[in-house]
């Protein structure tokens, strides 16, 4: 529906104010500019047409590189926990060896550290007994 403003202008005089002319055919600028244009609008529509086919095929073509990429994750994930158990074996093996070889030491040190014990003990017992008989002996009254 045209507006009020195309309505008067289509009855805008065709001459200058003066004397009778022979009446003028109103002009239809409206559908003028739709004839002129229409061409530009079917070339606009051939290309909203290919930038649609262009939008479709891009979102087509990220859809699969989404989905490649989901599928690579998932066999560098499944490589990862494979080599983690395996590290894990490796890290365990080795930590079994450290407590091994320090267990070793320990023993050794406390064994040799017996030893010195023992040998002080053996040392002091002869005296200690001797301390030991003479305060029973006297505690008893002999």
């Amino acid at each position: 529906m045209p507006g009020v403003l195309d309505l008067l202008d289509r009855l805008r005089p065709v001459v200058a104010p003066g004397a009778d002319a022979p009446s003028a055919v109103p002009a239809d600028r409206r559908h003028e500019a739709e004839s002129e244009l229409a061409d530009v609008f079917g070339v606009v529509e051939d290309y909203r047409h290919e930038a649609d086919r262009v939008r479709t095929a891009a979102k087509a073509w990220a859809e699969r590189l989404l989905h490649d990429a989901d599928q690579r994750a998932e066999r560098i994930v499944e490589g990862a926990r494979r080599q983690a158990a395996a590290v894990r074996a490796e890290a365990a093996a080795a930590v079994r060896a450290d407590a091994e070889a320090d267990l070793t030491a320990i023993t050794a040190e406390a064994a040799v550290r017996a030893d010195d014990v023992r040998r002080r003990a053996e040392s002091l017992l002869p005296g200690v007994v001797d301390e030991v008989v003479a305060e029973s002996m006297s505690l008893v009254g002999l």
